[in-house]
């Protein structure tokens, strides 16, 4: 398991270093508090839309395609990502890159020169990224999920904004966005391979010589505006995409851990009920899975598939029964085995270093603390059978499930029935 240790600068900035002795590569991931919930309603997608333009140049990587070229050239990974509570950077190289990947990184994020030409350029670059997600269906039913959930709200909407928001953001917008949320206390930077904890930090201090100053907001609470707890849009399409699930619970809610193991054996494999239900019985359905969307003060657990049409309405009751089965109907040996199966994907996801450096700064960032993978096996090690229909009859109640559909479906009546109580 990766090892970390936290050190707080004198401007606030949090540096994790993770020593990994046996590696060649080296791991730098930043990581700041400005996801798609620190927005409103004027300026959303602006998180988003900076990820994409602090590749376009900073103070001595000019170009835009010059931080690509440079990166390239050393055959370095690298990506960035915007969720809605965070947005984070990374690069992973060979561990002789170890000082070009600090340069570049910083230079990408504290000096971004955010140029007119280049903002034009990606701002029809996103709008059709928009067009693309409006076009999955798999996707935009999830977006229409999120939206019912949680309202119409920051918690709700969807990262890329709307196409008519994009088109009308300014760069002094940008630059007071970044202003206000890049700072060093809403800010984590983490380095990982073979280190030395002080190169790391002199590094740090030489490259994010950032003044001390503290972000100049957060994000409120979701507050819903009304209750619908069904969203049917039309579209022809050769099946159905559907979501059906409930809000459940924020990131450290105690009951965190029986959630993990009711997902895994609702539709966390193939060997799960859902699984088994609709692919393997019905015949109805190529993909099915559970997930859970997990955010500060917020959460639910829904389930995602795509179904024959003709076995649309079958296949949403069948999914229904499943959820109000699991609190009646659980055998220790379910039990057991989602905690095999949770350990062994732990032990692969640990694999993949760029994924856990991610975790442990997100929960840095938000949380101020990192639970290891070690102690989240053993406290869900602890969960028993009774916990888990507890669970599911504590969140899974009728009157609060939510359905969202895509498809050639005009009528709401029959769906609407499915979801009475």
């Amino acid at each position: 398991m990766l090892r970390y240790q936290t050190t707080r600068l004198n401007n606030g900035l949090r540096v994790l270093t993770a020593p990994v002795p046996d590696t060649k590569t080296f791991t730098l991931l930043i990581m700041v508090g400005a996801g798609s919930r620190y927005e409103t309603t004027e300026n959303q997608g602006i998180s988003h839309f900076l990820e994409h333009l602090f590749f376009k140049g900073g103070k001595k990587y000019t170009k835009p395609n010059e931080v690509a070229y440079e990166l390239d050239k050393i055959g370095a990974s690298y990506n960035a990502f915007t969720g809605k509570e965070y947005a984070g950077y990374w690069v992973k190289t060979a561990q002789n890159h170890r000082q070009l990947t600090f340069e570049i990184l910083s230079d990408m994020v504290l000096h971004a020169r955010l140029p007119e030409k280049e903002i034009e350029k990606e701002r029809g670059v996103i709008i059709e990224e928009i067009n693309v997600y409006e076009d999955l269906p798999i996707s935009k039913v999830s977006e229409n999920f999120d939206l019912m959930v949680f309202g119409d709200n920051n918690a709700g909407r969807d990262i890329l904004g709307t196409k008519k928001i994009v088109k009308n953001l300014k760069r002094p917008d940008m630059i007071r966005y970044k202003e206000n949320l890049y700072t060093p206390d809403n800010m984590v930077v983490l380095a990982a391979g073979k280190i030395d904890k002080e190169e790391v930090l002199s590094n740090v201090k030489k490259y994010f010589p950032l003044p001390k100053k503290k972000k100049s907001h957060t994000f409120s609470p979701p507050v819903r505006q009304d209750r619908k707890r069904l969203h049917l849009q039309y579209k022809k399409t050769e099946q159905a995409h559907l979501v059906f699930g409930f809000p459940t619970i924020p990131a450290l809610h105690p009951d965190r851990y029986a959630q993990s193991i009711i997902s895994i054996i609702l539709g966390g494999n193939m060997s799960s009920r859902l699984f088994a239900k609709m692919r393997q019985e019905l015949g109805a359905a190529y993909y099915i899975h559970t997930s859970r969307a997990v955010l500060s003060d917020c959460g639910h657990l829904a389930a995602y598939t795509g179904v024959n049409l003709a076995k649309t309405q079958l296949a949403i009751s069948e999914i229904i029964a499943e959820f109000q089965k699991i609190s009646k109907n659980l055998k220790d040996s379910e039990v057991q085995n989602a905690k095999e199966f949770l350990k062994g994907q732990t032990a692969l996801w640990t694999e993949d270093r760029v994924s856990v450096a991610e975790d442990f700064a997100k929960e840095e960032l938000l949380y101020g603390k990192i639970e290891s993978y070690e102690y989240y096996l053993k406290q869900t090690e602890k969960v028993t059978a009774e916990q888990v229909k507890a669970f599911a009859k504590k969140y899974f109640r009728p009157d609060n499930a939510h359905l969202a559909v895509i498809g050639p479906f005009k009528d709401q009546k029959p769906f609407a029935k499915l979801l009475t109580p």
